[in-house]
């Protein structure tokens, strides 16, 4: 074991990338992560990959974001059930080794699930997918994509509340909220959650749910990653066979007003059984609109979006399908590699606010149309009254959406920019808080701010904002109680700084 180590040792202070803890001050740091994977490689060999690996760049490469796959671990932990995630818990809170949680590692900031210089748990083994006797419950493995949870239930003519791109991985989705095509007959994706198989800070494996530890089951459901690591989320099932979905897109120049006025239309009156998204974006010096629908039901053009079907468009992709296809669809605007940025905002919404929306849009990204790779679309979507209902199922969840229906409904206001340089990452950034500072200026003039809180699913938040903070005082001080009631010293906040923590957002101010 010393001889061992002393090699990970010179490895470490002789290799070419660049470990957070090399610094000379952090030689006792550097010492306790070479312990802590050395023991991890001793007893699985197999599961353990270290920083020095030729299998590191292929695993990076996995990444959405680019800025996490710049991130580099000290070694990677690939456990294959939950009491392999207990033993490297203990291990790092017995050294003080900082780790991050990996499922689908889909988040736009380095850090979220990627941790530089510490220990990353990677949950991709946790693959496994199990539907119970009675069809109502996908026992499904933390580290799964939809795509794979939507293709192996299939063949049973079912479906669970889950992500609308294929790569997504289930645990962040999950824990963040979740939003879903099914969201208006069925709530998010938390609120679709039966059983949480949970890895504390003591290293217990429990079985959460209503009846047992439910102030844990209510801190999982929109709560983040902040009272343990999620081994396993066993999710309610609906019957579901083909849809009728996909996108159009549409000359915004000459349809942007009617399409704005159909889309505020659905968001006031729409079927609980069909979901909607509108995106406005520069591609090649025209402005275009991108609407993406999707019906439960395999009938195609329903009534529902009979206002879109009378604008011409320039293409169209919808068809009868699978789930699982959609999911590809969507999957497709979503590359790896390049830097990415996700900013959200809710709002009380009319026709007017998302015209200032995309006037102001178009505005603010003129100075930074020239930088490298740049794709920045606005994006837009609906929280209904629906929703809200749907998701005081099983006890509500933790974050801030009303439990009054009649107070929605709401619009997410989402920018999501990606490009290629870290050079142009200030100008990218000073962009995105100039257009949300003049629409909440607007919103607020015209009554359309929503006065407590700014975000409503973690996983668009930017790591520049206060996720939790906007939760709201009572949600706040509620999650941080149990975040302390069960794990007194911290460790999911000390040791997994990663992603939407209590006190103030990742990142520090953009200001």
């Amino acid at each position: 074991m010393y001889h061992s180590s002393c090699l990970l040792l010179s490895s470490a202070l002789h290799s070419k990338r660049q470990l957070s803890c090399r610094r000379a001050q952090d030689l006792p740091l550097l010492k306790k992560f070479i312990e802590m994977c050395t023991f991890l490689a001793s007893v699985f060999k197999a599961e353990t990959i270290p920083h020095s690996s030729p299998e590191i760049p292929a695993w990076a490469s996995n990444f959405w974001a680019a800025q996490q796959a710049s991130v580099t671990p000290f070694c990677i932990f690939q456990p294959r059930n939950a009491k392999e995630v207990v033993v490297v818990v203990l291990v790092s809170r017995k050294l003080g080794c900082s780790f991050a949680v990996k499922s689908g590692g889909h988040a736009a900031f380095a850090g979220a699930s990627n941790v530089d210089g510490g220990i990353t748990i990677d949950l991709a083994r946790l693959d496994a997918i199990e539907i119970t006797d009675d069809k109502k419950i996908a026992k499904v493995g933390a580290g799964n994509t939809w795509y794979r949870v939507y293709t192996s239930l299939e063949a049973d003519q079912l479906a669970v509340i889950g992500g609308r791109v294929a790569d997504i991985g289930v645990g962040g989705f999950t824990l963040g909220g979740g939003i879903s095509f099914f969201s208006g007959s069925h709530g998010w994706g938390c609120d679709n959650v039966a059983n949480y198989e949970l890895v504390t800070a003591a290293g217990s494996i429990l079985q959460v749910n209503q009846k047992f530890y439910p102030d844990l089951y209510w801190a999982l459901r929109g709560g983040g990653s902040n009272v343990g690591v999620v081994t396993r989320f066993d999710l309610e099932t609906f019957p579901q066979g083909s849809i009728w979905g996909g996108s159009r897109v549409y000359n915004a120049t000459t349809y942007g007003s009617d399409l704005i006025k159909a889309f505020v239309d659905f968001g006031n009156n729409p079927d609980e059984h069909a979901a909607t998204w509108l995106s406005f974006v520069k591609f090649q010096g025209a402005t275009v609109m991108s609407i993406l629908l999707m019906h439960a039901t395999p009938a195609p053009n329903p009534p529902v979006f009979n206002a879109y079907k009378a604008i011409p468009s320039l293409t169209d992709t919808t068809k009868i399908r699978t789930l699982a296809d959609l999911t590809l669809e969507t999957n497709a605007s979503n590359p790896k590699g390049r830097r990415q940025s996700y900013w959200m905002h809710t709002f009380k919404f009319n026709v007017q606010l998302i015209e200032f929306m995309t006037e102001t849009y178009l505005e603010e990204v003129v100075p930074v149309e020239s930088v490298s790779g740049l794709e920045y679309p606005l994006v837009l979507q609906f929280i209904t009254k629906e929703t809200l209902v749907k998701m005081q199922r099983n006890g509500g969840n933790a974050t801030p959406l009303p439990k009054n229906a009649d107070d929605g409904p709401f619009l997410i206001m989402q920018l999501c920019p990606m490009w290629l340089a870290q050079q142009d990452d200030e100008a990218v950034i000073g962009s995105i808080v100039g257009i949300l500072d003049k629409v909440v200026g607007r919103a607020k003039e015209t009554g359309m701010y929503r006065d407590a809180d700014q975000e409503a699913d973690m996983n668009y938040g930017s790591d520049y904002q206060d996720v939790l903070g906007s939760y709201g005082e009572d949600n706040y001080e509620r999650l941080e109680k149990i975040a302390k009631r069960h794990d007194p010293m911290g460790v999911f906040q000390t040791l997994n700084k990663g992603y939407f923590k209590f006190g103030g957002p990742p990142k520090g101010s953009s200001t």
